[in-house]
């Protein structure tokens, strides 16, 4: 049967006939219960070694999946040329075949030893760095096997993951691949280490990003991600011969499947802890009732996009505080600090005890039900000042992933960060805090585009009324507070003080919010001039940890990822 060569495959024509290689199938799928394939990408390998990436669209997913096996060499016919995806492309090839109705597929029985088995372009670790933040294209790579990790749950923008690092070195430096959910699970590492402890075991990894994570290459897989193990490439023996009898024994890095469980422990037993060295590692599920939000705190910040620090206003731009990045977009994000009791405390306990807990992104968002950027502009507070929505939350009980804060390490007091929500519940006959509240007499400028809302903001304020009240709400109240000195008592009776005017709209004012009145020295920031700045809802949370990255933002790039599962590098411990 006449073909055609896959570099020779433009849209000028759909009467092609091909002969390849299926190989690194892979099923995008919808979020249903049970979740429904929508499409089968796969990638196409010809005997020149010319890769492309192909896709069976939904409706003939019934059709061509029974005929089609990984690895296996086909005649195939009738198909659709279209231009290649343009971020994140799996091989380099302008162009991608799309399976139709009429598409026609032939296994070809007999298959020379010589026919290409990995669609793969390898390349140094050097050049791997100049791809760091690119989105075009995926790269690949081989290196030698030192160890992984065990696969654990990961905080991240889209919701926790489980992840597994993986560690490869070429003979002169190591870099981390980080495999996420199903690739996380599937990875046989009890195998491959076992493996290893014989002899040097080379890996290629193929359809992989790259960043720098703390100053080391990582690579991050996506779902078109495959590995190997001992290939039959040339550059893999090289690798193989030129480390026989040098390399270490593998590795398991970070704490054990056993030690990553949680141990389930009262609220009371935890607050006996004052040493975070002792437990820093060690995680805890724990049923909390919250008491008040921790006073003087903001309940949100600026945070860059990069490492999930403080960004602060430099200039007509912001900066990031973190000491090795250089950030300087970002966005608003939860940072909800929290007293916490216990809600059924030993009866021979004579005084209340309490733990500090700390929420960040969407964990904090799950609990308030609402996007950080739209309680800001929908007049529900800014700073300290504490929206109802956060206030409701008070003597609700929740059951609680915690684990010790990176931050109490340099604290007195130790500071619990919320990994996960297990459970929610109410606890009856609530006694809140005695509060007064003043509505502002102004409409917010998101209101009047549609966003509605009747709930006042609260500032904390001491009993004894040290603090000064804040400027009522009016016209001329700027975003960025002027002169607010909230003060409160590690235990104060909370009062409700006046409200602030929000910004006109998340578009204009959104910007001019500075990055937390507890971070700022002064409350009056002038608007910064840059556009670039990326807002969200924060729909899905990175790392629950403030100097934990994100993904990115943009709607383009947030696409790209559900359909791609691609995630950062940043997002690691």
């Amino acid at each position: 049967m006449e073909y055609s060569l896959l570099k020779d495959d433009t849209s000028e024509s759909q009467h092609w006939t091909v002969r390849t290689r299926v190989v690194r199938f892979s099923e995008y799928v919808s979020n249903d219960d049970p979740p429904k394939i929508l499409s089968l990408d796969l990638i196409l390998l010809d005997e020149e070694g010319k890769a492309m990436e192909g896709q069976i669209p939904e409706n003939w997913v019934p059709l061509f999946k029974p005929q089609l096996k990984e690895d296996f060499v086909y005649y195939i016919r009738y198909f659709q040329v279209c231009n290649a995806r343009t971020t994140y492309c799996p091989v380099d090839h302008p162009y991608m075949m799309r399976f139709t109705a009429h598409t026609k597929v032939h296994e070809v029985k007999n298959v020379q030893d010589t026919f290409p088995k990995y669609a793969c372009a390898l390349t140094t670790y050097d050049v791997l760095r100049t791809r760091v933040g690119i989105t075009n294209y995926c790269s690949d790579d081989i290196g030698l096997f030192t160890g992984c990790s065990h696969v654990k749950l990961q905080q991240t923008k889209g919701g926790t993951k489980h992840l597994r690092n993986v560690y490869l070195t070429d003979g002169r430096e190591t870099t981390v691949v980080s495999l996420w959910n199903q690739h996380a699970q599937s990875f046989d590492a009890d195998r491959y280490m076992e493996m290893a402890s014989r002899a040097p075991v080379a890996f290629l990894f193929v359809g992989m990003t790259c960043r720098i994570f703390e100053e080391k290459l990582t690579l991050q897989g996506s779902t078109l991600c495959k590995w190997y193990a001992n290939p039959e490439l040339p550059e893999a023996a090289a690798l193989q011969d030129s480390c026989a009898g040098q390399l270490l024994p593998p590795t398991w890095f970070g704490p054990t499947a056993a030690q990553m469980e949680p141990e389930r422990i009262t609220m009371t037993q935890l607050s006996l802890f004052t040493n975070p060295h002792i437990i820093y590692s060690n995680r805890y599920i724990i049923t909390a009732k919250i008491k008040h939000v921790v006073p003087n705190q903001s309940w949100w910040y600026y945070a860059c996009d990069e490492c999930n620090k403080t960004l602060q206003p430099h200039g007509d731009k912001y900066k990031c505080t973190g000491p090795k990045c250089f950030g300087t977009i970002g966005g608003p994000r939860y940072r909800l600090s929290i007293i916490a009791t216990d809600p059924n405390p030993p009866a021979e306990q004579q005084s209340e005890r309490t733990i500090q807990l700390v929420f960040f992104g969407s964990t904090a968002q799950e609990i308030i039900g609402t996007p950080v950027d739209t309680l800001i502009a929908t007049n529900q507070g800014v700073g300290m000042f504490l929206p109802r929505k956060i206030t409701t939350l008070y003597e609700k009980k929740y059951d609680l992933r915690v684990s010790v804060s990176s931050m109490s390490l340099q604290q007195v007091n130790i500071t619990y960060q919320v990994d996960a929500i297990v459970g929610v519940g109410t606890i009856s006959a609530p006694t809140l805090p005695l509060l007064h509240s003043r509505q502002c007499s102004q409409q917010s400028g998101t209101e009047s585009q549609g966003i509605h809302s009747t709930e006042k903001s609260i500032a904390i304020t001491a009993a004894s009324g040290s603090g000064s009240t804040p400027p009522e709400c009016n016209k001329e109240t700027s975003l960025a507070l002027t002169d607010i000195n909230v003060s409160a008592e590690a235990n104060p009776e909370l009062q409700i003080a006046a409200t602030t005017k929000t910004p006109e709209s998340v578009q204009t004012k959104l910007a001019s919010t500075p990055a937390s009145f507890v971070d700022l020295p002064t409350a009056q920031v002038h608007d910064p001039k840059t556009k670039k700045t990326k807002r969200s809802t924060d729909e899905a949370s990175g790392s629950l940890k403030e100097n934990d990255p994100e993904d990115n933002h943009t709607a383009a790039k947030k696409n790209t990822k559900r359909r791609l599962n691609l995630t950062d590098t940043d997002e690691q411990d």
